[in-house]
Formats: structure tokens, sequence, C-alpha cells
């Protein structure tokens, strides 16, 4: 090409840079949002199965008869009030001491599957036989006799470890969902930073697609309401069982809950929807308004007893799974209790 050539090529004026700059705004302004969904649909489905994949693995627990026929705890047995809900000897170090001042059943869900230390599950049992129940027996301190214990020279497991030692009752995508509030703090997960209590930060759970934890609560079958009153009388389900991660305005545990980031209570308010109870009525089986009150009733918004209500039973007021357990992850809005959340039961919105 020439002198001549080059001086006679036409550029691009402005004009048509604003055009073209304009056509790609509006092109990446249809694109997100359509993109944005197609990204939120993937996190439910991979979400939804690796919930349904937690599912067989509780199941797989309970069908091993050596630990004990049951679903893991979804809580401490701990019998010190009002602490002892969420107090547990700390399996990650080996120190006879050392408790977990705040545990939560996705913390003993974590446990259960595929153990503290991720070398199989010792279970939950009275090893020590002090008949104070397995809270204080699940350390790791040498020669405490703790469900923990390693041997000293090959640093393998001195209790029994299910389904074996180095394995696990999920699948191995599952497992690299494991993570703590530490590697949550790092990855920007919380919104800003959190004052956790002794121990806290370093319990692994399961975490969903978009790395927040996956609740477990284990079903009380003899419950006599939906939701346990502390000091009063127990339920099926107990909503401090999460309590470290959800909140809870159950009992004097003063569990405020961890923030997500700006769900629909903004950033302010870390008691999520599933942290609220009502109490109920004094009929144990059906409250003052019944079903009906719950799902009309403005004083059950966004209350525990709403979100897991079972509408098709209208005689009595019964949860969802009373016979099982739940599992709950929180859905892009980052709020736990919410029409958006991932469970393993068939929700009906409204």
């Amino acid at each position: 090409m020439n002198a001549t050539e080059r001086t006679n090529r036409k550029g691009f004026t402005l004009i048509e840079l604003m055009v073209v700059i304009g056509i790609i705004a509006i092109l990446a302004s249809l694109l997100i949002p359509a993109f944005s969904a197609v990204t939120s649909s993937a996190n439910n489905v991979a979400t939804q199965a690796m919930i349904s994949v937690l599912e067989r693995g509780l199941e797989s627990y309970r069908n091993e008869l050596a630990l004990g026929g049951v679903y893991p705890p979804s809580h401490s047995d701990n019998p010190a009030v009002p602490l002892g809900h969420v107090t547990i000897s700390d399996p990650l170090l080996p120190v006879a001491s050392a408790q977990v001042l705040g545990i939560s059943g996705a913390n003993l869900l974590a446990y259960a599957l595929l153990g503290a230390d991720q070398l199989g599950t010792p279970g939950f049992n009275d090893i020590n036989n002090t008949g104070g129940g397995w809270w204080d027996d699940m350390s790791s301190a040498p020669g405490g006799g703790g469900a923990y214990e390693l041997d000293p020279d090959t640093r393998e497991p001195l209790i029994t470890r299910y389904p074996r030692v180095g394995g696990s009752f999920v699948d191995e995508p599952t497992q690299k969902g494991i993570r703590t509030f530490e590697q949550l703090e790092r990855e920007r997960v919380l919104a800003g930073q959190v004052g956790f209590a002794q121990g806290v930060a370093t319990q692994p759970m399961f975490t969903d697609k978009w790395k927040r934890p996956i609740l477990y609560y284990r079903a009380n079958r003899g419950g006599r309401e939906m939701i346990t009153t502390p000091g009063a009388t127990v339920g099926v389900y107990d909503n401090r069982d999460n309590g470290v991660i959800t909140g809870t305005n159950a009992g004097n545990l003063g569990l405020a809950g961890i923030d997500f980031g700006p769900g629909e209570n903004g950033t302010e308010n870390r008691l999520h929807a599933i942290g609220w109870t009502t109490t109920p009525g004094a009929d144990p089986d059906l409250d003052t308004n019944g079903v009906h009150g719950i799902l009309t009733s403005p004083t059950y918004n966004e209350t525990m007893e709403r979100f897991i209500l079972n509408r098709s039973v209208t005689q009595r007021n019964e949860p969802v799974n009373r016979d099982s357990f739940l599992l709950i992850s929180a859905g892009e809005d980052a709020v736990y209790g919410t029409s958006d959340d991932v469970v393993n039961w068939t929700r009906e919105q409204g």
C-alpha cells in the first residue's frame, strides 16, 4: 500500500464509534441477565444434586448398625445449660481441654459423613463410659481415649472409622465442598469479619454452590410441637441446632447468626428467617389458630414454623420430614428460610 492509498482510506468517525459502543452496551444489557439466570439455575441444580448425595449418605450412616442405626445428631448432648446445646470437645486440637463453643448441625453433618479430620467417622458414642453422652468424647488428645485420637507413630485412628479409614459416606465432588468459616472469610463469602467463638472458625461443613453452609437438623420423633421451646416443650425440630449460622431468638444462647451478604434483610440483621420462632398456643398439637393461622397470620411470617410446615396435614401442626431430617441451602439470596432455598423436601410456595 502506497502513501496515497493510506491517506485516502477512511476511518471511523466519532459518531460511528459511539453507535458501535451503544450497540455493544445494548447487547451486554441483554446478555448479562440471561447469563446470570443460567448461572443461578445451574447453581440450584448442582446444589440440589449435592443435597441428594447428602441424603443418601445419611441413609447409609443410619444403615451402619455399628453407628447405632439412627441418623447422626444435629446438636451437642452436653447436659450443661444453656451452652450445652452447642459445646463439645474439639476434635481438631490435640489438647484435652480444647472445646468448640458453637457447634452446629452443619458441622456435625460433616463429622458424620466424613469425619471431623476427614479420615472417616467414629460416630457419636460415650466412649469413656461416663454416662454423660458423646460430647466430651470428640477429643483427639494423645492418651485421652477420645474418638479422634491417632496412633502417635502411624497416625492411624485408634477408634474404628466408618465406612472405613479414609472413607466417606459421600462422593468425591461433594467432599470437595467441605469448607470452614476461616476459608469462607478468605474467599470473601462472609459480609465483613466475624468474631467467632472458640473453635468455631475451624470446624468443617458441606457448602453449596454459593459456598454457604448446608444446614442439617435431625428430627426428634417424640417431639410434641413443631419447634422446641427451650426449657419447656420438646419439638420435632430445634432451630438452635444451627443457631451459630442462622441466629436464633429461642432460649438464651445469644446467637446473632452469620451475615452472608445483602439479602432481603440487608446487612444489619444477621438473624435469618428460620432463626425466628413463634411461641405456640396452649395446645401442643394444634396452636390457637391451627395450620390456617400459620399460613395466614403475619405473626408467623418468616419463622421456622411456617418454613417447614407440612401443608398436606390439616388436623394438626406437623413439620415436613418429621421422622428423618432437614437439609437446607440458603439459595442465591444468602438468607436461610426464604422462597429460593434449596431443601430436601418439596416446598409449596406462598
